[in-house]
């Protein structure tokens, strides 16, 4: 129990390790104390007591007042006394109601472990979470299926503990307040910028944000966090490296059940976006779109994109022009951002293409060995699967099939082509770190000595 809780014996997925990592070196769990209890203690923050009660049939609030008054008796004092957090660990249930791992009280200093749950790190984080003050996280009709969060409690494991909480409930908690933002968005108002993991918490040399609060005008508001897999979230159980989308009341100041909207997936991948509709009680849109995910620098990044929908891509001129309206026939209105931009396109901005990174088929044949492309560019293509395809080439040290012949070699296309051939092909473009790694070489077309396209924005 002590090595599980403090690593006192060096358990490397324990309660102490995992709060110190989550919370960025500021939250420590130890074992001292101000009252000297050392020789009532059976190991390092461990009291062990027995209690004199028939426990098959006893509910747990009996037990659980039977093991206070013994553990206040043989240290001499009441609880909490000098302890933050008191865990009651019993070896089994035996009360009617045992459907639970464990179970705690919101803002107090007890919480109460059956049989072996008290070794996995991810249960031992939902409880002290709840003693924290946090609510559980939902999604859909779940209250407890948002698994991008540990207050979803999705992680039942005693080696696998790396996981922390989603942005709302990390707003709450105030451990990396510095670079929380609060978003007002209203007409004429937009924000952009990138978002960087809790684990990067301290690596973070451009001051980035790590989550954000959609003002909503009402104690429901919105929280934006980029769900980076590494350190100290790498077991993240749901939607790796994607941009969640978590919905909760009291301003997400105080214990409020939290829900991920973005049901099932769990949250948005590059070019994806999510509405709220009806935005500060408007009648408008607001659109939250995840425009770049990086992996390959440090840290990770996902840049996000925030506006009212009717005025994405619009011409700030549009209301000053009249134009044909296709519904209204040998008549004329102006365009003036009651409807969707779509609803008059002479008012839509035309988009500058994007720039990507275009990659050597094979490393050493090409000179220079990668380098930026417009999107309009012809070049040749290759693609990626995630999934094992038949004729599809796997190299060893790659996580992805490569293929040059969909189903015929593709020589001189468009970015937006080659995005749409992968498409048909259920797969997709490969990353600029899989064309380096030769994830594709020698796969046909004689594309070894051609730069291909990349996934990968310049």
């Amino acid at each position: 129990i002590s090595d599980k809780i403090f690593g006192t014996d060096g358990d490397d997925a324990n309660l102490a390790s995992q709060m110190f990592a989550c919370s960025g070196g500021q939250l420590t769990i130890i074992s001292d104390y101000d009252e000297d209890i050392n020789d009532k203690l059976s190991a390092p923050g461990v009291l062990e007591v027995s209690i004199d009660m028939n426990l098959n049939g006893s509910s747990d609030m009996a037990i659980e007042n039977a093991i206070t008054t013994a553990v206040q008796l043989k240290l001499g004092f009441g609880l909490p006394g000098p302890f933050q957090q008191v865990m009651y660990i019993k070896h089994a249930c035996f009360g009617p109601h045992c459907g639970y791992a464990a179970l705690a009280d919101s803002n107090s200093w007890m919480s109460v472990f059956q049989g072996d749950y008290y070794k996995d790190a991810g249960v031992q984080m939902h409880e002290i979470g709840h003693n924290f003050g946090l609510a559980h996280s939902g999604m859909g009709q779940d209250t407890y299926a948002d698994h991008t969060c540990l207050m979803g409690n999705p992680l039942y494991s005693d080696t696998d503990g790396s996981m922390c909480f989603n942005p709302a409930k990390s707003w709450q908690l105030g451990w990396y307040s510095p670079f929380y933002e609060d978003v007002y968005v209203g007409a004429g108002q937009e924000w952009e910028g990138k978002l960087i993991g809790v684990s990067d918490y301290k690596n973070n040399p451009n001051s980035d944000k790590i989550v954000l609060r959609i003002e909503t005008d009402t104690q429901d508001d919105y929280f934006v966090g980029f769900n980076r897999a590494t350190g100290s979230n790498s077991d993240n159980d749901l939607c790796d490296n994607c941009v969640t989308v978590i919905k909760t009341g009291n301003n997400g100041e105080s214990y409020s059940q939290s829900w991920n909207q973005i049901n099932p997936q769990g949250g948005l991948l590059e070019n994806e976006f999510f509405l709220i509709e009806n935005h500060l009680n408007s009648g408008k849109t607001l659109r939250i779109h995840v425009i770049q995910i990086n992996l390959d620098v440090s840290p990770g990044f996902a840049r996000v994109y925030i506006k009212v929908e009717d005025e994405v891509n619009c011409k700030n001129w549009c209301n000053e022009i009249s134009i044909p309206w296709n519904d209204l026939v040998g008549t004329t209105q102006k365009c003036d951002f009651t409807e969707l931009c779509d609803g008059c396109p002479e008012c839509v901005a035309p988009e500058a293409p994007d720039d990507y990174w275009i990659v050597c088929g094979k490393t050493n044949n090409c000179d220079p060995p990668s380098k930026k492309a417009s999107a309009d560019e012809l070049h040749e293509v290759r693609c990626c699967s995630d999934t094992s395809k038949t004729g599809w080439e796997k190299k060893g040290s790659c996580d992805v099939w490569g293929e040059s012949d969909l189903p015929e070699c593709k020589h001189a296309e468009t970015y937006e082509s080659a995005d749409q051939i992968c498409k048909d092909n259920d797969a997709r473009l490969c990353t600029k770190s899989e064309l380096e790694g030769d994830c594709t070489a020698g796969s046909g077309c004689g594309h070894n000595e051609d730069h291909i396209w990349s996934s990968t924005l310049f």
